[in-house]
Order: structure tokens, then C-alpha cells, then sequence
């Protein structure tokens, strides 16, 4: 599996990020609505990879929707301080439609070096 990340959308998507965080604390909710992102970037900002234009223009979006490819799942993992954990991951049809959410909580425990 390929992880493409448009880097016309980065500077946008690190502010908006910036934004769904909350103190110390990352907003899920705002965390996907950052990966569910379908807006595709300007052609003028798409690399030359030797793919066709139309198909760079639909991989550059955060959500790709595809018949034949395309985001099937999108993850959000939060850690603090405290060791607490969260992953929440949503499972998606080739139609961009919802088809599942789980979400498990643990705690990480404290390497042993920084243990009292």
C-alpha cells in the first residue's frame, strides 16, 4: 500500500490542524474531518509523476473516492501524558460512504527508566 500525501495541502491542513488542538488535547472530530478532506488541489500545484492529469488531480485529496482505489480507512491515535491512549478507526466503501467506526482505549505504561 502507497501513503500519498498532496504537498500542496500541507501548509492548509497543518493549520487546520493547529486549530483542532485544544491545549494539549487533539479534537478527533476535527482529526476527520481533516482526513475525510476531498478537495482536490489547483492543477497548477499537482507534481509531474507521469501519471495522468485527471488521476493526480483525484490521488491529491486528503479522501480519495475511487471505484478502484481510493481511502478505505482513516485512523486517528491519541496519546497524553498520562499515558492514556485512543484509536478510533473508520472503515469506508469504494462509494466514500461509512461503513464502521472502532475505537479502543488502553493505557501505554511509562518506559522503565521513568518509572518511580
Amino acid at each position: 500500500m502507497t501513503v500519498r500525501i498532496a504537498p500542496s495541502l500541507l501548509a492548509a491542513d497543518f493549520a487546520r490542524l493547529a486549530d483542532a488542538l485544544d491545549g494539549q488535547a487533539l479534537d478527533t472530530a476535527a482529526a476527520f474531518a481533516l482526513l475525510a478532506d476531498r478537495e482536490p488541489a489547483d492543477d497548477a500545484t499537482l507534481p509531474a509523476t507521469g501519471v495522468p492529469r485527471e488521476r493526480e488531480r483525484m490521488l491529491s485529496s486528503a479522501f480519495i473516492v475511487s471505484p478502484d482505489y481510493g481511502t478505505r480507512c482513516s485512523t486517528v491515535f491519541t496519546l497524553a501524558r498520562d499515558g492514556s491512549a485512543n484509536v478510533v478507526e473508520r472503515s469506508f466503501d469504494a462509494a466514500g460512504n461509512m461503513t464502521g467506526e472502532t475505537a479502543h482505549a488502553f493505557t501505554v505504561a511509562a518506559p522503565l527508566h521513568q518509572r518511580a
